[in-house]
């Protein structure tokens, strides 16, 4: 069962949301199969020198990976817990930085180099990886859904609307405050506030 607030996001997002045009289907396409090299991150687990390898099988994902750090072979025999097959690559041409966050794999926070992954906060931010350090007011808004209207409700109970409102401002942030977000949470703290005054009595 939904709750109340899930409920009150879910159909502030459906007032606010554009009209979509209607879209016929795509005649089909016939195309030729065509046989695509894996694609594979190989590195030392635990360390941040992993690679994005495409080779037929992880041994050879993983001499590859060997040549291109300069490694002897003799010195690094192959190491299965090195590679690990990334399916969502194999049509990437260039595996970009978020696209190892996107994996569930760590990189370098795009704004302070410092190594970050899903688990300690990073994520992807447009084009960037960005550690939870770096993540800052105007990401959220940009990224919007629940996470964005709870930090504006939270405000607006916590100082009023038109505190909440004036403190945004001031501080410079009401300019990444979506419109549609600032209504959800309005919506939401009005129902709350509602619902609170009307508690105890039938």
């Amino acid at each position: 069962m939904l709750s109340r607030r899930a409920f009150v996001i879910g159909t502030s997002a459906l007032v606010v949301a554009p009209a979509l045009p209607t879209i016929s289907a795509a005649p089909a396409v016939t195309a030729t199969a065509r046989a695509i090299t894996p694609m594979w991150a190989v590195g030392t687990p635990g360390e941040f020198d992993w690679q994005a390898i495409r080779a037929a099988t992880p041994e050879e994902a993983w001499r590859a990976w060997l040549s291109e750090t300069g490694w002897p072979d003799d010195d690094r025999p192959f190491e299965k817990s090195g590679v690990q097959r990334i399916p969502q690559w194999d049509d990437l041409e260039t595996v970009r930085p978020t696209d190892w966050i996107d994996a569930d794999m760590g990189h370098c926070c795009s704004r302070c180099g410092y190594e970050t992954h899903r688990d300690a906060g990073g994520r992807s931010v447009g084009d960037e990886v960005v550690c939870e350090d770096c993540f800052s007011f105007a990401d959220l808004m940009a990224e919007g859904g629940g996470d964005a209207i709870d930090e504006l409700a939270n405000k607006i109970a916590d100082e009023g609307e038109d505190e909440a409102r004036e403190g945004l401002i001031s501080s410079g942030n009401w300019e990444h405050v979506p419109p549609d977000l600032w209504q959800a949470a309005v919506v939401i703290c009005r129902v709350d506030a509602r619902d609170t005054s009307g508690a105890g009595h039938e």
